[in-house]
């Protein structure tokens, strides 16, 4: 199933550019069919150096994915465009001003299959 082109559930892994304007991070997101997600933060692209985990809700409709991370203010919101059944792409709109990185970035995120 997929909600306006956006895999409405599942697991998936991402990474920035390590030679990118933010920090190297990884990244492991489970989009829950109950609106909620799960986003755990890794130093290394291995995912083995985990950061931290944060929960929140999430929603995509017109072209737009937005992230609630609970306790935090502001949502991120993303264009996003699946490339194939199990890639998407993602450029960030707005995020939250205490996010570690303020700069505009775009990255993949690869469904985890199996």
């Amino acid at each position: 199933m997929t909600l306006d082109g956006l895999p409405e559930r599942g697991s998936w892994k991402g990474l920035r550019a390590e030679n990118g304007k933010c920090q190297f991070l990884s990244w492991k997101n489970d989009f829950k069919p109950d609106g909620r997600f799960t986003i755990t933060f890794f130093r290394d692209a291995q995912q083995t150096q985990p950061i931290q985990t944060e929960h929140g809700t999430w929603s995509a409709a017109n072209g737009k994915n937005e992230l609630r991370t609970d306790g935090v203010r502001m949502p991120d919101v993303y264009t996003y465009k699946l490339t194939d059944v199990d890639t998407v792409r993602y450029v960030s709109l707005a995020s939250d001003p205490s996010g570690d990185c303020q700069e505009d970035y775009d990255f993949i995120e690869r469904r985890i299959r199996g």
